[in-house]
């Protein structure tokens, strides 16, 4: 039974996605037709999505240390990636005028990719680490010129929870916020395994914690120490999400 209602909400949640979604390429079209920018247009989508995606599936949210979010602009905001329900838990806490790194093929998909350019998003090749270099040095310019906060998923692919903790984290991100010398600000989700995984459907609602981290200096990062500090922040995370996801559970209502 628990699966058949897991689907119901899977199918429910697709109405104020699109919906949404097609409000929003409607208010992009004049930047995706000038070429421009529109920082502000993910937060046309996600804030909304996210309260009502929540009401859905009976998701109650809590942010701990929201304010250290706030505290550095501009910054690399680090989340770890367990669903599509990202967008309404994580995309909901990101600052306005936050952008996403993603994979370049984003910019093929049609309508999808045009939206996602116009709303400042960012593409990143990493099939070429040459080509990978100069886009994170166009994207550090870009960062840099218009103070953007980054938001950036270190693990590279969802985590659904079949595996223990995090998965091991890309240096993308990184190297970003090394060559800018900006902040990394981690933003750890509890666990959202029965509760709001939407591939698997999952969605059986609940407590879910968002904790926010002291922001992470980068400023005596070396070719020497990158490894080990990405091995620091790996293992904080990591911590985090055993610490907030069993305070989560501890919070159910069963």
């Amino acid at each position: 039974m628990s699966q058949v209602i897991g689907f119901l909400k899977a199918l429910l949640l697709i109405v104020p996605l699109l919906t949404l979604g097609l409000i929003a390429f409607i208010v992009a079209i004049p930047a995706m037709l000038t070429g421009q920018r529109w920082k502000f247009l993910n937060s046309v989508f996600l804030k909304p999505f996210g309260i009502i995606a929540r009401a859905i599936v009976g998701i109650r949210l809590v942010v701990v240390d929201i304010e250290k979010i706030h505290s550095r602009r501009p910054s690399v905001l680090l989340g770890n990636h367990q669903s599509g329900f990202d967008l309404a838990l994580l995309g909901t806490v990101c600052p306005s005028g936050s952008v996403i790194i993603g994979k370049k093929e984003i910019a093929n998909i049609p309508l999808f990719g045009w939206y996602w350019k116009a709303a400042g998003n960012l593409f990143l090749d990493r099939s070429n680490p040459k080509n990978a270099r100069q886009a994170l040095a166009d994207i550090a310019k870009i960062v840099h010129d218009q103070k953007l906060n980054v938001a950036i998923f270190p693990e590279g692919t969802r985590n659904t929870g079949k595996a223990p903790g995090l998965l091991p984290f890309k240096k993308g991100g990184f190297h970003l916020a090394r060559e800018l010398k900006v902040p990394l600000i981690p933003v750890v989700c509890s666990s959202m395994r029965k509760r709001a995984i939407w591939e698997t459907f999952e969605l059986g609602g609940g407590v879910i914690v968002i904790s926010v981290l002291d922001p992470v200096d980068t400023t005596d990062w070396t070719d020497a120490n990158v490894s080990e500090k990405i091995e620091s922040i790996h293992r904080l995370m990591d911590t985090e999400f055993a610490r907030i996801s069993a305070l989560a559970a501890s919070q159910e209502v069963r």
